[in-house]
């Protein structure tokens, strides 16, 4: 009976201690040691002078058609259209024909002698020597000044051309640079359209004198030719 109660008190004893050992032990599952925490993440601060850049979408533009412009009419070219047809200038001398020639032959015109059959050119010097010309340059117009009956010792002149160069029909005459002779008409349209209200397309004669005015060349429209009616201008310009 002793034994009975001795083992009963020793596995009660045992009993108590386990249990207080379970009951009072430290849990260390729940231990912040053992415990993973992913980390915060952190709100991403652009620098306070950072510039912030835009991307967009380029598209490359396709290669341009070429597109042919409508052509422009200037005044100039207006002005010379009125030219192509067969526009002559007449006119007369209300001053010296040296005088006129001296002023011209400043501008670039040429003192020539034409032999009319044959088509040949000779060069008239101040001394009224004779000089073969091979070739005229092409700047200067096809309209000429004849001036052979204007001109002084015009006979001399032709005789001795024939005397040289055999007989012929010889004409003085003053070739006049191609942009001297649009200049000149040029002018001459302004004021007959200015003054006459006519097109210049429709002018086909005009009628002008030479004259010097304090030792400059001085040119009067005296009238114009449209169709066949003259009407009178009078207005002067200096050359």
């Amino acid at each position: 009976m002793k034994r009975v109660l001795l083992y009963s008190g020793c596995l009660f004893i045992f009993l108590s201690v386990f249990f207080l050992s379970q009951y009072f032990a430290p849990d260390y599952s729940s231990d912040k040691l053992f415990k993973i925490v992913p980390p915060e993440k952190k709100e991403h601060k652009e620098p306070e002078n950072a510039v912030k850049v835009k991307v967009a979408s380029i598209t490359w533009p396709e290669k341009p058609k070429n597109i042919s412009s409508p052509p422009i009419k200037t005044e100039k070219k207006a002005r010379e259209k009125a030219f192509k047809g067969n526009v002559q200038i007449v006119g007369k001398f209300a001053c010296d024909v040296r005088f006129y020639i001296d002023q011209m032959q400043k501008k670039g015109a040429k003192l020539v002698l034409y032999e009319r059959g044959k088509g040949k050119l000779y060069g008239i010097s101040e001394q009224n020597e004779l000089t073969k010309i091979d070739r005229i340059d092409k700047t200067y117009s096809q309209t000429s000044r004849r001036i052979t009956d204007d001109y002084p010792n015009a006979v001399k002149i032709i005789n001795k051309a024939e005397k040289i160069y055999g007989p012929g029909r010889y004409e003085i005459i003053l070739l006049i640079p191609d942009t001297l002779e649009k200049e000149l008409k040029q002018n001459l349209v302004r004021i007959a359209t200015r003054i006459n209200k006519v097109k210049s397309d429709q002018i086909s004669t005009f009628f002008i004198n030479y004259r010097k005015q304090n030792s400059q060349l001085a040119i009067e429209l005296e009238k114009v030719l449209v169709g066949e009616r003259k009407f009178d201008v009078g207005q002067t310009f200096i050359f």
